[in-house]
């Protein structure tokens, strides 16, 4: 299990810094065994949040921000997290309120590209009207016409998988008929001012996500889901320019996607653009000067950070895997944030030179899976044996430095009323019942 932190140098990057260190969400969580058929029961999960430093205060437009981590991304399906500069590039229709989520624990929605939306009475279909005078870094309008194609590009992309957006089957994908037709179509139109034909398409309510006018989409479910806004969150959901997409030879094909996006990705609506990409090396971003948001007031900043215009006017993100080397580089002022990995955490946390800071959500869940039909963990007592006779305290303390507190999974409590419904504890740490479940099971003799 890897546990690592961002951690920058006090005061050497802006003219105000916070030089205090926050307590990272590190998370343990246990489910109970199920005696049922199921395949795979989630029995203990530890989960370390990805740690960073607050947004340094600068004077926007004259310093650029080296990061350095130890993976490489830089698209809204590259992974790794905080996944720097996408979401800063890429934006979505609706996001986590990012202030009650860290400091309240709490997630409720927030409009982002949306202006609001509406849920139909049974819960099914989501009206997400869009706002006005938006646009990509490249100039390209910013539409209900864009959101469309990049869901069903998406969709075309993934192998027509009915379960593409976020891995979870909420839309019933039958009727769609997206292929290389309707791509040509979109190629050949344009989908700044479609043509009627394309339009038609586009408004087809047989379809699950269809426009309505320029400025309304509209994604209707199979069934009503509490979360769906929650599903913009993730990296299928950002949205990107899709004339650019078709100016530079198409998507490409489910088997071979067009490789020329891989250091060339598209743009987005946010207040950063990607600039220049070294494979493997280095991303580079410079502000948006056309971003929507620059005008936002101080409030309406507050309300919804993610939408914050930036502080500064280049931020340069080096991939170096070499944790010692990241940890020197920003003892030396190479890097002003580092990814600083095992040990050396203890190292920059000690210093007042320099500021830590967390997400105490989401967290990466470790976790020890048991399949309820296989022998042994086909056996109750088994399972349960297990679950005891981890020490979850132990885990917490040598694994993420006691940055951590054990819960009741799969969900955070951040889920409100949907999180632990039955008020169940957490399993304890106790061999003596451990040892008697496994007599129970016929395992007297072993040894914890």
């Amino acid at each position: 299990m890897g546990v690592y932190y961002y951690a920058s140098q006090v005061g050497t990057t802006s003219t105000q810094s916070s030089s205090s260190t926050a307590t990272t969400s590190s998370q343990t969580a246990t489910t109970t065994a199920p005696t049922s058929s199921s395949t795979t029961t989630t029995t203990t999960s530890t989960s370390t949040a990805t740690t960073t430093t607050t947004a340094t205060s600068t004077s926007i437009g004259v310093q650029a921000l080296v990061v350095e981590d130890l993976t490489f991304g830089h698209t809204p399906y590259a992974g790794g997290y905080p996944g720097w500069g996408a979401a800063a590039v890429w934006q979505t229709l609706i996001g986590v309120n990012l202030t009650a989520e860290q400091n309240f624990g709490q997630i409720t929605f927030v409009p982002v590209l949306a202006s609001n939306w509406t849920i139909s009475p049974d819960g099914t279909t989501f009206n997400v009207s869009l706002r006005h005078g938006v646009t990509f870094s490249d100039g390209n309008a910013f539409n209900s016409y864009a959101v469309w194609a990049d869901f069903y590009l998406t969709y075309y992309l993934s192998g027509n998988f009915s379960s593409f957006w976020s891995l979870l089957p909420l839309f019933n994908l039958t009727a769609v008929n997206f292929g290389p037709a309707t791509i040509s179509l979109m190629s050949q139109s344009g989908m700044v001012t479609p043509s009627s034909q394309l339009i038609s398409i586009m408004s087809n309510q047989s379809w699950p996500v269809y426009v309505n006018g320029p400025d309304t989409i509209v994604f209707r479910m199979v069934g009503p889901y509490v979360f769906f806004p929650n599903s913009f969150s993730f990296g299928v959901a950002e949205i990107t320019d899709p004339t650019f997409v078709f100016q530079n030879g198409g998507p490409g094909t489910p088997s071979t996607p067009n490789s020329y996006f891989v250091n060339n990705p598209p743009p987005g609506t946010g207040p950063y653009m990607v600039t220049n990409v070294v494979p493997s090396s280095s991303i580079e971003f410079h502000q948006n000067p056309s971003y929507w948001g620059a005008s936002l007031n101080s409030a309406e900043v507050a309300a919804n950070p993610v939408l914050d215009p930036g502080h500064f006017s280049t931020i340069i993100v080096q991939f170096k895997a070499s944790d010692t080397t990241r940890y020197i580089d920003l003892t030396t002022g190479k890097a002003h944030i580092s990814a600083v990995v095992g040990s050396n955490y203890q190292l920059v946390q000690s210093n007042p030179a320099y500021g830590l800071a967390s997400f105490n959500y989401p967290a990466t869940q470790v976790y020890l899976a048991m399949n309820t039909k296989v022998f042994p963990t086909n056996i109750t007592d088994v399972r349960q044996a297990i679950v005891h006779a981890i020490n979850y305290t132990g885990v917490i303390d040598q694994a993420v430095f006691g940055q951590g507190i054990q819960y009741v999974g799969p969900e955070t409590p951040s889920y409100g009323s949907f999180y632990n419904p039955g008020n169940l504890p957490p399993y304890g740490y106790n061999v003596t019942e451990a040892k008697t479940l496994l007599s129970n099971a016929g395992y007297a003799s072993v040894t914890l």
